[in-house]
């Protein structure tokens, strides 16, 4: 990942982890938890396992309870908020490329001033956050230059010229 990052300027990193496989220990979990920590990879999609009748996986075990693999979920989402607004937070005061993606909805434009939602070429689409634009408008569509001017959990905002 260092070598990764150290080489590539810009980089963004995803993935996709699921807690309470059959099987899984404690001390597995941590070391999840430990590799997310060490490694702040930007966005991360977690889920929780549920057994699907048909599939090997169910006649696996130990089952992991259900109130276990919502905490470890839980405990996952939650360090991932921090390391998310950390690395989203390093594109602020940059100008970045955005695809504006449609115009602000009613709510959008009084919660955030925004007039469009896009973004940028770490985001994908429905997946991860979005970057609310205030500024200059433009058609959906079409690609902006945007001042970032602050980064959030899984959001930014930015400003267009």
């Amino acid at each position: 990942f260092d070598t990764l990052r150290g080489g590539i300027g810009g980089l963004v990193l995803r993935t996709t982890v699921m807690v309470g496989f059959p099987g899984e220990t404690e001390r597995e979990f941590m070391e999840l938890v430990d590799f997310l920590e060490r490694y702040t990879i930007d966005h991360v999609g977690v889920f929780g396992y549920s057994a699907e009748r048909g599939t090997r996986a169910v006649s696996l075990g130990p089952h992991v309870p259900r109130d276990e693999i919502l905490r470890r979920k839980e405990e996952i989402i939650g360090v991932q908020m921090d390391v998310s607004q950390e690395r989203l937070q390093r594109f602020e005061g940059r100008t970045e490329k955005i695809l504006v993606d449609r115009l602000a909805e009613q709510d959008e434009c009084v919660r955030h001033g925004a007039w469009g939602v896009g973004r940028f070429y770490g985001q994908a689409y429905e997946i991860d956050g979005v970057i609310f634009l205030d500024g200059n408008s433009s058609e959906p569509g079409r690609f902006i230059e945007a001042e970032v001017t602050e980064g959030d959990v899984y959001d930014l905002f930015a400003s267009s010229r």
